[in-house]
């Protein structure tokens, strides 16, 4: 298109925004938010129960993740993905423990097709400490006692961590 030439502006109405009842930036935003609030709010009653059977069956995987047993790959891929949502979801339902040491727990497992027995045990002990954590309903950090408990499972974790 040369310089010189007209241009033509066409300005089309915004039929979203009318949908929605007004201007982008006019609480669109903030009903957005305060649905979203309200939904995370809804799911966090379920939370604990959902949890709970995420728990048992990584006690289960864990059960079963015996040195040289075939099932190996798929037992290892299942704890990672139940240790993945843990973690993802933890802190959004206020569990943050639950977020820490399922992070831990996925650190023992990164990048491994394999366990031996010390890192089975390892993950254990970060099933245990997420079984405290639900049974007794510690939300938020845990306090002094939590970062204690998140720092020796680290520790644990720390030699696996390595590889």
């Amino acid at each position: 298109m040369d310089a010189t030439e007209d241009v033509r502006v066409i300005n089309l109405p915004n039929l979203l925004t009318a949908k929605l009842g007004g201007q982008p930036g006019e609480g669109i935003m903030e009903e957005l938010l305060k649905n979203a609030e309200a939904k995370v709010q809804e799911l966090a009653a379920d939370y604990l129960t959902w949890v709970g059977g995420d728990l048992k069956m990584l006690e289960g995987v864990v059960d079963d993740l015996v040195p040289g047993s075939p099932r190996m790959a798929e037992l290892l891929l299942r704890a990672r993905d139940i240790l993945h949502n843990m973690k993802g979801n933890g802190t959004t339902f206020g569990y943050d423990l639950i977020t820490q040491i399922a992070q831990s727990g996925s650190d023992i497992l990164r990048k491994r097709e394999t366990i031996d027995e010390s890192r089975r045990e390892a993950l254990r002990h970060h099933v245990a400490a997420l079984r405290v954590v639900l049974d007794k309903k510690i939300s938020g950090p845990g306090g002094e006692p939590g970062k204690r408990l998140v720092n020796r499972l680290q520790a644990i974790a720390a030699p696996f961590g390595q590889d």
